[in-house]
């Protein structure tokens, strides 16, 4: 969705919309190599607020609807809820200081006559969704070995994985006591 600047006044607006699935996911993919992590079955609801101050536009309101994920840890689809507000200061990109960057989470900047709430959610959505995604704290994942899902039925691995690279060598080390012995 886009809104036009001519459309946001002094007085706050409401802005209501439902962000559809295959655009939302769509964008919220774009450009990432990592795969699916995240995806919004059904979409999400925003109801937001707009307004002009000065020059700059604010946006504040609240995200919502219900959000999947792949668990990283056994691999499973997992549904959550997604609730989140929202709170962005726009300003015009030709006001920004020459060191000033996009660092602060609730400033950006616009370019031309247009805003793309759309890219506003998207955005917004990426920064609030876990970093990495769990369909419950104690999941106890796939088993390394045979990929035994172990929340499922136990393992019947024995072996131990042997320790290759990185810090493989530390499992090797014999420790000794204050006298010789181990």
């Amino acid at each position: 969705m886009k809104l036009n600047l001519d459309q946001i006044k002094a007085s706050s607006t409401p802005l209501a919309y439902h962000e559809e699935a295959t655009a939302l996911n769509e964008r919220l993919h774009e450009g990432t190599g990592a795969g699916d992590d995240f995806r919004f079955p059904e979409g999400l609801d925003a109801a937001l607020e707009h307004y002009r101050a000065g020059l700059d536009v604010v946006f504040e309101g609240e995200i919502r609807g219900t959000a999947e994920g792949t668990c990283a840890r056994c691999l499973e689809a997992y549904r959550f809820p997604f609730d989140e507000r929202l709170r962005v200061v726009l300003a015009p990109r030709a006001t920004a200081e020459a060191d000033e960057g996009d660092d602060d989470l609730g400033l950006g900047y616009f370019d031309g006559d247009e805003i793309d709430v759309t890219g506003l959610v998207v955005e917004h959505v990426l920064l609030t969704l876990p970093t990495i995604p769990l369909c419950r704290e104690e999941c106890l994942g796939l088993c390394p070995q045979c990929g035994t899902d172990r929340n499922v039925r136990a393992c019947e691995c024995v072996e131990a994985i042997p320790a290759t690279g990185g810090l493989a060598t530390l499992a090797r080390l014999k420790i000794m006591n204050d006298s010789g012995g181990r």
